[in-house]
């Protein structure tokens, strides 16, 4: 039986790589171990041979004797920037002609992945990259990586979220999920809050005379519940804030989903809602990854965000979503992962 050491840094990468170490030591296909921050902890399995760690405790020392307790047969590592536990895991590796596999949990930033911190050399190349799509293929050989090692697979994170139907028409909702930016001081940083936000939005329905209620979810985080009362008291829209819902439950009587760059927005695309991300005057880097994969509509500009929700509740968006949805390999990517695996003869 085979041995594979697991190793996770950032979220995203601990996400990409945990669904395949759950599959392999449920199965009893090969024997585990796992080393991942603990910022994913609440993810990591309880079985007893995957530990939660804080980095800045856990170096080469603490992973070289990983290594020499475990002696795996391969690696796989979840990708990240700067000095991470998956670069010293696939340095150690390399040192010792183990090979190393990675899953990418999403597109971009292909050369600090891989390379020392501020810096585009490539070191930490693993031996096979399993991609999203073949676009990830096209633009990581463009900066240097060796098309020879990325395999398509897709990310196994994803695999959780399946479609689901639509309301039937006239039966929904939009919902607005809320952050409340005002009250953590982030609207100096991303450049807007929740309140300016909101008051957008509803001059945009009042603008397209829409009728469907406009649900609004506050963020479990937020501390003034009442936030929105007044302007909606002042909108004339059909709408109200809705507290008993859960977030499956909004998403799933929602024709339209409105928010900023909650992940909620995220998951309400994976399963095929149409989305609108509203973040004007935004001062940094777009964080929300539904945007960057074209799952969701990114609107930066007041005058943009009508026409954003018309196209929006447009049945072909909701076509065009269910296309986008199949470009990245988004259903049964553990399996791919796994099988793509038994060929490579790593299990």
């Amino acid at each position: 039986m085979k041995k594979i050491l697991f190793v996770g840094h950032d979220r995203g990468g601990c996400n990409a790589i945990l669904p395949i170490y759950r599959r392999l030591a449920d199965s009893y296909q090969a024997e585990v171990r796992g080393v991942f921050n603990e910022i994913a902890k609440d993810v990591v399995p309880t079985d007893g041979n995957a530990i939660s760690v804080k980095p800045e405790l856990f170096g080469e020392k603490e992973l070289v004797a990983e290594f020499d307790a475990f002696r795996p047969d391969f690696v796989m590592v979840g990708t990240s920037e700067g000095p991470t536990m998956d670069k010293i895991a696939t340095k150690i590796a390399g040192v010792r002609s183990i090979p190393t596999i990675t899953i990418l949990d999403f597109m971009g930033n292909y050369e600090v992945r891989f390379s020392d911190p501020g810096t585009t050399n490539m070191k930490y190349l693993p031996t096979r990259i399993f991609a999203i799509n073949e676009t990830m293929v096209h633009d990581m050989a463009a900066v240097g990586v060796p098309a020879e090692r990325i395999l398509v697979t897709g990310n196994p994170h994803f695999d959780q979220y399946r479609v689901i139907p639509m309301p039937l028409a006239g039966e929904g909702i939009i919902t607005f999920f809320s952050q409340p930016f005002s009250e953590l001081g982030k609207e100096i940083s991303f450049g807007y809050d929740e309140r300016g936000i909101l008051r957008d939005i509803l001059e945009a329905y009042a603008s397209l005379n829409l009728t469907t209620q406009l649900v609004i979810r506050n963020h479990p985080k937020t501390k003034n519940k009442q936030i929105f009362d007044e302007m909606l008291k002042e909108s004339g829209v059909n709408a109200r804030v809705d507290e008993a819902m859960t977030t499956d439950e909004a998403i799933a009587k929602s024709s339209l989903i409105l928010g900023m760059n909650s992940t909620t927005l995220f998951e309400a695309a994976l399963v095929g809602r149409p989305v609108v991300s509203y973040q004007p005057g935004l001062s940094k880097k777009d964080p929300l990854i539904s945007n960057s994969l074209g799952l969701s509509i990114a609107v930066y500009h007041k005058k943009d965000l009508a026409p954003a929700i018309e196209r929006a509740l447009k049945p072909e968006h909701v076509a065009e979503i269910q296309r986008i949805r199949a470009k990245l390999n988004i259903d049964n990517a553990a399996e791919r992962v796994l099988t793509t695996l038994h060929k490579l003869k790593f299990l």
